[in-house]
């Protein structure tokens, strides 16, 4: 009976104090802010972000509807890879952990650490949850102007340098998981000091609606570094 009790209880505490909660990413030079709606009010809230290969974690009062996530922060964790993001809630001896869902607001929201060279970038789960993954770079990458016409898909975006970076060759490469080979598109570019700019008409006639997209540094044939194009984030140029 005292155990029928207390998981009645717990079912009880745990339907009541269940949130529905979404997040907003605002990043800054040296931080990535979290801005939380959540719909409930019962206990005290904590944003849980989880290495997902290691479990390492950073744990996070939540405040003002606030968290802060500072580029230092992830350094001490001292891990490359994905980072599953989660909202706590401790309610006396209750804990109840949920996934934070993925908003296409945060689309290309990244949090950059030039002197690291290191990216955090969200990205949305086969499950619609929130994700990121941080990973070394050479430059950041940003489009600026898309529009498709005329099966013509043209592309104006920014390279902003890490560091100098000796190339001689910009391009869009175009891979397919069913194919092995890549459809390459040679872009217009100029360098101005830490930024590049370009431009690049890509035939869609030579891919299919599954290739991926990335664009790429090169220097005498040899890859410098790339970054992917996620062209279903940026559906606001069309």
């Amino acid at each position: 009976m005292k155990k029928h009790l207390k998981n009645y209880k717990k079912r009880f505490v745990s339907a009541l104090r269940i949130k529905l909660h979404s997040v907003k990413l605002d990043p800054t030079d040296r931080s990535m802010i979290f801005n939380l709606r959540i719909i409930g009010f019962l206990g005290s809230n904590y944003l849980l972000i989880k290495h997902r290969n290691t479990g390492k974690r950073i744990s996070k009062a939540v405040k003002n509807s606030q968290v802060e996530l500072y580029n230092y922060e992830l350094e001490d964790i001292d891990e490359l890879g994905i980072f599953d993001i989660y909202l706590k809630t401790n309610f006396g001896r209750f804990e109840f952990i949920e996934r934070t869902r993925y908003e296409s607001v945060n689309n290309n929201k990244t949090l950059i650490n030039k002197s690291k060279k290191t990216i955090l970038r969200p990205f949305k789960t086969v499950e619609s949850n929130l994700s990121f993954i941080l990973k070394k770079a050479l430059f950041n990458h940003q489009i600026t102007f898309l529009k498709s016409k005329n099966n013509q898909l043209l592309i104006e975006g920014v390279l902003e340098l890490f560091e100098d970076i000796p190339f001689d060759t910009a391009e869009v490469a175009a891979k397919s998981n069913e194919i092995d080979e890549n459809e390459i598109f040679r872009c217009e570019y100029k360098k101005e000091q830490n930024k590049v700019y370009y431009k690049v008409k890509i035939n869609l006639n030579k891919i299919n609606q599954h290739v991926n997209l990335y664009i790429r540094l090169k220097n005498k044939d040899i890859i410098i570094g790339q970054e992917a194009i996620e062209i279903n984030n940026f559906k606001k140029f069309y």
